[in-house]
């Protein structure tokens, strides 16, 4: 039997909690994996019929990946699979469906995540490529199934917009977030109506 946990019965990763999806997403898959779970998570190992020991077998693993993906998740987290606890297949959608967000603002928080990595002092090289590629990796999480180069075009030309206001439109800067829509026309749009209001 595979060891899943510490003798502190505590996870060899951090728990999911509001702000890291992305790190613990891959730990995750890779304890499934270990526990050969993330087939059936995955909807590639469907439900077998017929035989009573093999559908026992299925609904065992199933109980174990339902009870894996619960006990790695934050307090604040299990709101999200709540009626859902015994369908680790449901668990999985919902979590990434509230993570990964797949909108401009949280994509665009991504982009200015990746362009701020700077080396640190005593880093090595090896592991700056390892925090680019994770923040990366984020972005295209977080990029619409459809995405094109002209759409990267706009996220850059809305992101340039605005990084290049200072301190004084924090307050306008939030208000964009709240946009029902945040493509790279409705900025323009809203940086346009904010010149009009200050000029008069």
């Amino acid at each position: 039997v595979p060891i899943l946990m510490k003798d502190d019965n505590k996870l060899d990763f951090a728990k999911l909690g509001e702000s890291n999806y992305a790190s613990w997403v891959g730990d995750m898959r890779a304890l499934l994996q270990k526990n050969k779970c993330w087939r059936l998570v995955s909807g590639r190992f469907p439900k077998p019929t017929g035989d009573p020991d093999a559908v026992n077998d299925w609904e065992e693993l199933e109980e174990k990946a339902a009870g894996l993906i619960y006990i790695s998740l934050e307090p604040s987290q299990r709101v999200h699979v709540k009626g859902k606890e015994e369908d680790p297949r449901a668990m999985w959608k919902e979590l990434e469906s509230v993570h990964l967000v797949k909108r401009p603002a949280p994509r665009y928080n991504a982009y200015a995540e990746l362009f701020a990595i700077r080396k640190a002092e005593d880093e090595s090289l090896a592991h700056l490529i390892t925090r680019c590629e994770d923040a990366m990796s984020r972005v295209k999480d977080l990029r619409p199934v459809k995405f094109t180069v002209e759409d990267l075009d706009e996220d850059l030309a809305a992101m340039a917009l605005i990084a290049a206001l200072p301190s004084e439109f924090n307050a306008f800067v939030s208000s964009l977030v709240l946009l029902p829509k945040f493509d790279y026309k409705t900025v323009k749009d809203a940086f346009i109506n904010e010149d009009v209001n200050r000029r008069t």
